[in-house]
């Protein structure tokens, strides 16, 4: 059945008792190594995050490939994908055409300023007209990234990352940013031999899918190092700084997963506060990870601001 919009959450905005906020959505991501012959090394700064004390599993998402969008509603509203009816398949046609409760929403009702940073067309999914709705003060599309360096025509994680620094550096602590990242989206051409044949030596697959996958796996080495810096940048530099990253779906490769007989069509997550914790795993489905997110945060802010905030 399908459920209208939740009511939007009352309160007055407060002055944000824990560090910077940040969620990434990443392009097709997840923990490659789970494909047998995959190198244990691909993913550095995903391992020194769950070193540090991390919440991790994997994430149940709607689609493999593709719908984007899906898994981006589910994690900004917290709604499962029966509650939407048929709005599941585009939440933001419809569903999401007047002010709703979302994970920035609230948010903004802490105090944070919340950013929405995408790289590519703003009208796309009309972006330009939903983010407002999900409580989003401002939407960073790809006009910011003119002379970004992109990977395969779209702007690189790197780039991304380093935009993420510098609003934090001009917004100051009291920001949630929510980036979805563009740089590994499909289709990874068989032709290009530019990257070497070493993330996956073992895989049994013809040169061609060979080739495809090694700059997928190329891509994914670019999302981590992505990872890394954001971690430097919101766990190391701030008190109560919470980190998130997640894949929106599996890549579109179903040809080479066929061939290898990969089947598992969840992706991965992680979370990550600078108030220590033990790194265990959770597997949950992907509009679990709204309140996730939002208990990780709380958790996050210190005793002594919620004294004074009270």
């Amino acid at each position: 059945s399908r459920r209208v919009p939740p009511t939007l959450s009352d309160g007055a905005n407060t002055k944000p008792t824990s560090g910077p906020l940040v969620l990434v959505q990443s392009e097709s991501f997840f923990d490659a190594r789970r494909v047998a012959g995959v190198s244990p090394a691909l993913l550095p700064a995903w391992d020194r995050c769950m070193a540090q004390g991390a919440q991790w599993g994997r994430l149940t998402v709607p689609s493999w490939g593709a719908n984007t969008v899906r898994s981006e509603f589910a994690v900004l509203s917290g709604l499962e994908q029966h509650q939407l009816g048929y709005d599941r398949f585009n939440p933001y046609h419809r569903f999401a055409a007047k002010p709703i409760n979302s994970l920035a929403r609230q948010m903004k009702l802490k105090g944070y300023k919340t950013i929405c940073v995408h790289p590519f067309d703003k009208r796309f999914y009309g972006r330009d007209k939903v983010l407002a709705n999900l409580g989003f003060d401002e939407f960073i599309d790809e006009s910011a990234f003119e002379s970004a360096e992109r990977v395969n025509g779209f702007v690189s994680d790197i780039a991304v990352a380093q935009h993420v620094v510098d609003i934090l550096a001009k917004e100051g602590p009291a920001t949630f940013i929510f980036v979805i990242t563009m740089e590994n989206h499909g289709p990874w051409p068989s032709h290009r031999v530019d990257v070497p044949i070493q993330l996956a030596k073992n895989l049994a697959l013809p040169q061609s899918q060979q080739i495809v996958m090694e700059q997928y796996l190329q891509c994914i080495t670019h999302a981590d190092a992505m990872l890394g810096m954001l971690h430097d940048e919101v766990i190391a530099k701030h008190e109560g700084g919470v980190l998130g990253f997640y894949g929106d779906h599996l890549p579109a490769l179903s040809t080479i997963f066929c061939t290898l007989k990969f089947s598992d069509r969840r992706s991965d997550y992680l979370l990550v506060g600078s108030v220590a914790s033990e790194t265990s795993r959770k597997d949950i489905e992907v509009h679990q990870l709204h309140s996730t997110f939002l208990n990780l945060q709380t958790q996050a802010e210190t005793p002594q601001s919620r004294l004074v905030s009270a």
